[in-house]
Parts: C-alpha cells; structure tokens; sequence
C-alpha cells in the first residue's frame, strides 16, 4: 500500500460509548444540516471508542491518525488542544468482556486552536507498528480518542468537537 492511503474513517455516530468519561455526542447546527460531532471537556477525562477491521491492504508501515474538529467557543488568544489516542488489538481467543487491553498512549504536539468558534483544525498522531498493539491485516481492533487536560500550553476554552478521525498508512 502507498504511504498516504486511507485505512479507515472514524464518526461519530459510530462512537461505542466507554463504561465512563464519556465524550458527549452533539451536533454543529449548519446552513445545509446538522453535522454530529463528539465533545471531549476541557477538565474532565472523556472518550470516544471505534470498533475495525484492519484492512487486507496495510502493509505493517505505522499509521497516521488525522483528528478533524474544532472548539465550540471562540477564543480570545493563542490556545492549544492536546489530542491523545491508543489502539487495543482484539485478536482471535480474547475475552471480549475483559478489561481494556490498549496500547501505550501516543499525543500529537499540541495543535493551536483557530480562535473562531466553530472553525476546523487538523491534530495528527503517528503511530509505529507496535504502538498500534501489533495489530496485523484482517483482525479487529479498537480504537479510542481522549484529550489532555494537562497541556503543556494554555489549555483552549470550551469542548473539542470531534468530527472525524482518518486512519491512513504512514
């Protein structure tokens, strides 16, 4: 597969809600519809969850996780969001009613917020191999989004509203 390629689209409406810290399900009113987006708060720890299937065409190079959204409020100077993600492999013989097995959390760089509400902005997180759990072509897995409270940087006003996350190879 060529660097680049998509793997998978997480929305969501497709969000499995975790047992608790659960990222809110909301909608951005818009002139031709209403979009949904997941809201992850700006103190409490909240997620979102998405079930795959590795696709027959990942060739095992690492993954790249695009995070589109943006912040319900405008804010007034230079504020960041710390995304964060893990991916939990679902091999044959696990015990789906388990604990949660995921990976070592990886976090982008802290990405600058557009200070207009409402407004989209990319965060992106790399993953190698092996940060993904070992996930291999044609098993399951799960994926799952939070956000970091504890920026480094002047944590952003208001939620993140998540409206999609693209899986691509790195």
């Amino acid at each position: 597969m060529a660097s680049g390629q998509t793997l998978w689209v997480f929305k969501p409406l497709a969000n499995e809600t975790p047992i608790s810290g659960t990222a809110g399900l909301a909608f951005i009113a818009a002139t031709t519809g209403h979009r949904p987006v997941l809201t992850f708060d700006r103190v409490a720890t909240e997620a979102g969850i998405w079930t795959f299937v590795m696709p027959s065409n990942y060739s095992a190079l690492g993954i790249t996780l695009d995070i589109f959204g943006a912040q319900d409020v405008a804010n007034t100077d230079t504020k960041v969001v710390q995304m964060e993600a893990q991916f939990e492999r679902t091999e044959a013989g696990v015990d789906l009613g388990g604990a949660n097995d995921f990976a070592a959390i990886q976090e982008d760089g802290e990405t600058t917020v557009n200070n207009t509400e409402d407004a989209l902005f990319k965060s992106t997180i790399t993953f190698t191999n092996s940060q993904i759990d070992g996930l291999l072509v044609g098993e399951s897995g799960r994926l799952q989004i939070s956000r970091n409270n504890t920026t480094g940087g002047t944590n952003a006003e208001g939620d993140f509203q998540l409206l999609l996350a693209h899986m691509k190879e790195t």
